[in-house]
């Protein structure tokens, strides 16, 4: 609404955050001797703020948009490298994603992760992995395990940059010199024990 202002026709737009633009023409019209006019109201912008998590990788639904991964337990503060559509946690806590459309900006609920919990491990002492931090090579020690072993690494925005498919060896050997440094998510599966854990390059 405006007021004060001569009688008359006017072009408008509106424009705010997280609001459809609004823009026409009004007519201002007497009201007890002054000016008064009335806009449509602008429609809010809803952003899906829905996120899927599977196996400690959270992505979020809406796609084509900007994102932002966050700490919740940190007050909401953004993880470093964790832009992308999915991000995948490297240590037990509570995320969100703040999914930006234009100039409109919303932040999800947080997500509640476990990395290592009862549920991941079948055997409490599955795998041994070493050395932590890696630099060209990780080594994963089987421990008796049955079966081939696969062996996934996911980076900080939950891209799987290792799938591979090993045999049942005591220690088997993952190459890792191509890989950037920084966080991973480390998950070892084989056909009786499965093992998610972070590791560091």
């Amino acid at each position: 609404m405006i007021a004060d202002v001569p009688f008359g026709e006017y072009s408008y737009s509106i424009t705010l955050p997280c609001y459809e633009p609004v823009s026409g023409t009004v007519t201002v019209d007497c009201n007890n001797g002054d000016g008064i006019a009335v806009f449509a109201e602008p429609v809010e912008v809803v952003i899906d703020l829905s996120v899927i998590e599977i196996d400690a990788t959270l992505t979020a639904t809406a796609s084509g948009l900007t994102y932002q991964w966050v700490d919740c337990n940190n007050n909401y503060e953004p993880i470093i490298g964790a832009d992308g559509q999915s991000f995948t946690a490297t240590e037990n806590g509570n995320y969100a994603v703040i999914i930006t459309s234009g100039d409109c900006s919303q932040t999800s609920d947080c997500t509640a992760i476990t990395i290592l919990g009862t549920s991941d491990l079948t055997n409490g002492n599955a795998f041994v992995v070493f050395p932590d931090p890696f630099t060209d090579h990780l080594m994963v020690r089987t421990n008796g395990q049955a079966g081939p072993l696969r062996v996934e690494l996911f980076n900080l925005s939950g891209q799987r940059v290792i799938d591979e498919m090993k045999s049942a060896v005591e220690t088997i050997t993952v190459h890792t010199a191509e890989l950037t440094p920084g966080s991973y998510v480390l998950r070892l599966s084989s056909g009786t024990s499965r093992t998610t854990m972070r590791v560091v390059k």
